[in-house]
């Protein structure tokens, strides 16, 4: 261990403190470890262990805040046909993986769909798909319900609540 400390001291990836027992990784040292996390054959050759795994994650989280990333486009929904489409493609999913017996809570399409729509758009959309015989938008209780979840359900013109879709 001694000669791979040794051999990041002579590249200048790392520096000593005056007593030896504190190494700082230097700007060097993080493009060394930036390339090298980003090699498909980069692998640690022993147990890191917790500490040092954790360092590294605040470190690689560091690099991704302060670097431009460049993410895959999420393309907002403008159309009421688009929604459909996206809508039934989110119940469909979440109904197959977390088996929701074709009771899909109408929060998990929500915020499933994201900002790719307005909240009110979502509203009124849906209850056009429960208007169009798509879906239909169903009440009653929904076990251990938060603010939040109430929130991101529907309520009608009425102020009846509904938690729940079921595809018709």
């Amino acid at each position: 261990m001694n000669a791979v400390r040794e051999g990041l001291m002579t590249l200048g990836a790392i520096v000593a403190s005056a007593d030896n027992k504190l190494f700082t990784l230097t700007d060097a040292g993080k493009a060394l470890l930036t390339e090298a996390l980003a090699g498909d054959e980069f692998q640690f050759g022993a147990q890191i262990g917790a500490k040092m795994a954790n360092d590294l994650l605040k470190w690689c989280r560091s690099q991704s805040a302060s670097s431009p990333v460049v993410k895959a486009a999420v393309s907002t929904i403008e159309s009421y046909e688009a929604f459909k489409t996206v809508a039934l493609e989110v119940y469909d999913a979440l109904n197959r993986d977390f088996n929701f017996n074709n009771l899909v809570p109408i929060y998990r399409i929500r915020r499933e769909i994201g900002d790719r729509v307005s909240r009110s758009e979502f509203s009124e959309w849906l209850m056009e798909m429960q208007a169009q015989d798509h879906l239909q938008l169903i009440g009653g209780e929904m076990p251990s319900i938060t603010p939040d979840i109430a929130e991101d359900s529907i309520t009608t013109s009425l102020g009846a609540a509904r938690y729940y879709a079921k595809r018709i």
